[in-house]
């Protein structure tokens, strides 16, 4: 074996672990939802709301008031990944977490500005309360990264 053929199978061994290791970080983080007085909205460790008792279940989310985050969490994934880039620095990293936040929260407030009638009370409800500790999960997630080198 040429070292060419050692180091893509390495490559790719480490890819498929990466890959597999944060799938299973990202399915121990589903099952962490703290619901926060005041607000229907829950905090949780990653993009996919664990069952809180009181929000509707199944594809009932979607007209809930965590509806709008859901929806735009494809978006903010790609904004990430696109404002990342392959050789991405902590900072870069750091700014495209923050956008993709961005959009989740605009996802968010969209679906309780029309829930509550209220631009307003959305913004109270849905992100004032939740601004630091995402902030602090996209200085996590910055510094957990590694950039892509492809």
């Amino acid at each position: 074996m040429t070292s060419l053929t050692t180091s893509l199978r390495q490559s790719r061994t480490s890819t498929i672990l990466a890959v597999v290791g944060f799938a299973a970080i990202l399915a121990a983080s589903a099952q962490v939802s703290l619901p926060i007085p005041g607000t229907p909205v829950p905090f949780t460790l990653q993009p996919i709301f664990s069952p809180v008792p009181g929000l509707p279940q199944g594809i009932a989310r979607f007209m809930g008031p965590t509806g709008g985050y859901l929806i735009a969490y494809p978006i903010a994934a790609w904004v990430t990944g696109t404002m990342a880039g392959k050789q991405s620095t902590f900072l870069r990293r750091f700014l495209a977490a923050c956008a993709g936040i961005v959009m989740i929260f605009v996802g968010g407030i969209a679906q309780l500005t029309v829930i509550n009638h209220s631009l307003v009370r959305a913004v109270q409800l849905g992100v004032t309360l939740f601004v630091p500790l995402d902030a602090v999960k996209a200085l996590i997630a910055a510094a957990i990264a590694t950039p892509r080198k492809r």
